[in-house]
């Protein structure tokens, strides 16, 4: 009998300690289930761009190419023009006028001037000596205008030449585009007459022409 008395008194403690370790566990693991978790941050990965060959940029279309070509020598000055235009060459004493006319232009050779352009267009180059040192300025000034001007000449060049364009923007005016200019002792000047009823599709040609203007010396 003392023998089970003191064997059940050893079992007790045993037993506490037991339900202690137990109690601990389980109070760890719900520490763990219950406890609040830290929100992931949704992480989105932007994808990055491919560079892709950005497009060689396509050589500008010569709009001149396959034209033919006028040389002036005696004049000292040269140009491109279309095929389907036609020169005429009006001789002078002091000077030359040269007629670039579109194809289906009416033009009188004895009438340089076109007063009744009504299809077409002409771009008339006229070259004049003159004696002395006259500058831009005082070509310019000497010139008389109908009708009178009724705005300032604007700064321009053509063959890279510092010229001034005469403001004819009128209102029923055959003329869209007045350019004078002074070179070795010649006046050049340059009226572009084109028929209102070709304005819209002539008026682009001229100035495709006049880019080609070059000086010869």
């Amino acid at each position: 009998m003392q023998y089970e008395s003191a064997q059940s008194g050893f079992a007790t403690p045993l037993v506490v300690a037991t339900a202690g370790l137990l109690i601990l566990i389980l109070g760890v693991v719900a520490y763990f289930l219950l406890s609040p978790k830290p929100k992931q941050e949704l992480q989105i990965k932007t994808p990055e761009k491919q560079s892709t060959p950005s497009a060689t940029p396509s050589a500008k279309k010569d709009e001149t190419a396959g034209w033919k070509v006028y040389s002036n020598t005696k004049r000292g000055f040269s140009l491109k023009y279309p095929s389907n235009y036609k020169i005429i060459v009006e001789p002078g004493d002091i000077g030359d006028s040269v007629v670039i006319s579109a194809e289906n232009s009416d033009f009188d050779p004895v009438n340089v001037v076109p007063k009744d352009l009504e299809k077409g267009q002409h771009i008339i180059i006229s070259v004049q000596e003159f004696p002395g040192n006259k500058t831009l300025d005082d070509i310019v000034r000497e010139l008389e205008t109908d009708p009178p001007l009724t705005e300032s000449p604007q700064s321009t060049k053509i063959g890279g030449v510092d010229a001034v364009r005469l403001p004819y923007d009128f209102e029923g005016s055959l003329i869209t585009d007045y350019i004078i200019t002074v070179k070795n002792n010649k006046t050049y000047s340059v009226v572009i007459y084109t028929a209102l009823s070709d304005q819209d599709k002539l008026t682009q040609a001229s100035k495709n022409i006049l880019s080609t203007f070059k000086f010869l010396d």
